[in-house]
């Protein structure tokens, strides 16, 4: 969450002419519903099943970019199955950094909404330390330590170095 994931993303799949599509937009059109209605009128254990679902739903037989939710690979096989049909990357971002660019939007994420503001870096270190050793799996690791990185150019290098192409 807040580590750039769509928008570097969809860089990158410009970059290689492929489409892009972020798994949570993809369940809000699917379900005619905002993540955060889901997880308030069903729950989390709701969202995580179909956020599994619409994974498991993309074409394996054509190249695509897909932006998952940052809980999305600690649920089900989904990390599993995303390395089984594709190349993963990680981005390791600093729980400050993800607090500074998350501050503002808190609102809008269910699992923040509920957090004061000295809460959210605490939570931002729990989250990291719950979730590191699924995400740790991922083909490429990119760690990002401040916003003026350049990521999509050192991903565009490491992504064609593993894919070939």
């Amino acid at each position: 969450m807040g580590a750039g994931k769509s928008y570097i993303g969809s860089r990158l799949a410009e970059s290689f002419k492929m489409p892009f599509s972020d798994l949570d937009a993809v369940i809000e059109a699917g379900e005619e519903k905002s993540i955060a209605d889901i997880f308030d009128e069903f729950g989390e254990a709701h969202f995580r099943a179909l956020e599994r679902k619409y994974l498991h739903n993309f074409s394996l037989s054509e190249r695509h970019m897909i932006a998952t939710g940052g809980g999305a690979p600690c649920f089900f096989d989904n990390m599993d199955w995303m390395n089984r049909h594709g190349v993963t990357i990680y981005l390791k971002t600093k729980p400050e950094l993800l607090a500074q660019r998350l501050y503002a939007e808190k609102n809008h994420r269910p699992l923040l909404a509920q957090l004061d503001d000295q809460s959210l870096l605490a939570f931002i270190r729990d989250k990291i330390e719950e979730r590191s050793e699924f995400y740790e799996q991922a083909s490429v690791i990119v760690e990002q330590n401040t916003n003026d990185e350049n990521i999509i150019e050192d991903l565009f290098k490491n992504f064609s170095s593993i894919t070939g192409h």
